[in-house]
């Protein structure tokens, strides 16, 4: 409880072959006036960003209007990326928060020295009255000091007082190159 709402961590994981073993781990907080109200919080911030990622790129599988993107992205090899929206509170229009130059430059270097395995990418900033008080950068679940360091730099502040975050998921696998 904090103070008259509920304040609670949900953790969602994922196995897939493509993971090779590994598990994939992914956390959202959940508010609301009572437990189920906050789960229902963060289940749907969950199903907005990674849901549709996962089941696309583990899966195979893509629902009518989802809204995960693919892309490509080249270095010492090519990408196959799949990403999910900036999901956000506490902004009315995710597209003016301007995460893709940012987002551009840490994926040229993780294309660059990214060994040929699936990989995914969580990446998250809050501010509180314009003030940033969390970034957190995990790629495959660890520590992503490079992306977190670029987030700390990051020149964008929000335009109102309040609570302002973002959310950004990816996940990354080697192109399959297509056979006759």
């Amino acid at each position: 409880m904090r103070g008259d709402r509920v304040l609670l961590q949900l953790d969602f994981g994922a196995e897939a072959p493509q993971l090779q073993g590994r598990m994939l781990w992914t956390s959202f907080a959940g508010l609301g006036a009572d437990e189920k109200a906050a789960t229902a919080h963060g289940l749907m911030r969950f199903l907005l960003g990674p849901f549709h990622v996962l089941l696309a790129a583990l899966a195979g599988h893509a629902c009518a209007g989802a809204s995960e993107e693919w892309r490509t992205l080249t270095g010492r090899i090519a990408w196959d990326v799949c990403d999910s929206p900036l999901v956000t509170m506490g902004i009315a229009d995710p597209s003016a928060v301007p995460l893709k130059p940012v987002m551009e430059k840490l994926m040229a270097s993780f294309a660059a020295t990214a060994e040929p395995v699936v990989h995914w990418g969580d990446i998250f900033f809050a501010f509180l009255n314009r003030e940033r008080s969390t970034v957190d950068v995990r790629l495959d679940g660890e520590p992503w000091p490079e992306a977190a360091e670029a987030l700390l730099n990051w020149d964008w502040t929000p335009a109102e007082d309040g609570y302002t975050s973002g959310r950004y998921f990816f996940l990354a696998q080697p192109k399959r190159v297509a056979t006759e």
